[in-house]
């Protein structure tokens, strides 16, 4: 998304929470137009706003988890993350989020590679979840199974950039 489309997305959902600040979607959503600019602290403030109101959706505190990802702080995503699952043991998004903290910002390939395989298990199709257990497994050394993983992601889904950026290396005589 271009500059200019953020900040008109901003914008727009900056007056409609102003014009309705009880209501949890428009905060919602204003939380991530903040986020899809990386105003990663607004976006925090704005998702707690929407929590004071609804402490129950697990929503605010994957968007809070989210924007501590994207911002490194990954022990702090780590926490608004597993507290956002026991709101919401089934939204798949958190675990595709857990699997990222785990594999990219932590080094905790066991981890990243259950939360990978719970998310598959809630939604088997998750392009991300699918590449990153396949990438997972790679990095866990077992690289059958990530050649496997990864194969079968790209004939479900052979526009999955993802898992055929992670593919390439793994199919090269000498990868990883």
């Amino acid at each position: 998304m271009a500059v200019e489309e953020q900040e008109e997305a901003i914008v727009a959902a900056e007056t409609a929470a102003k014009q309705h600040p009880t209501d949890y979607e428009r905060l919602n959503q204003l939380g991530w137009a903040y986020f899809d600019a990386r105003r990663y602290d607004d976006a925090m403030v704005t998702f707690r706003r929407a929590i004071a109101l609804y402490p129950n959706d697990a929503r605010g505190y994957y968007g809070i988890g989210r924007a501590y990802l994207d911002n490194g702080q990954a022990k702090e995503s780590l926490e608004a993350l597993q507290y956002a699952i026991a709101l919401d043991p089934v939204f798949t998004e958190l675990y595709v989020s857990l699997g990222i903290v785990y594999f990219w910002r932590l080094g905790d390939n066991e981890a990243a590679l259950d939360a990978f395989q719970h998310a598959l298990a809630l939604d088997p199709e998750h392009p991300f979840a699918l590449a990153g257990l396949g990438m997972t497994y790679a990095y866990l050394g077992r690289i059958k199974e990530a050649l496997a993983s990864l194969e079968e992601t790209t004939c479900r889904q052979p526009d999955n950039e993802r898992a055929l950026e992670n593919l390439s290396p793994l199919s090269t005589p000498g990868g990883m």
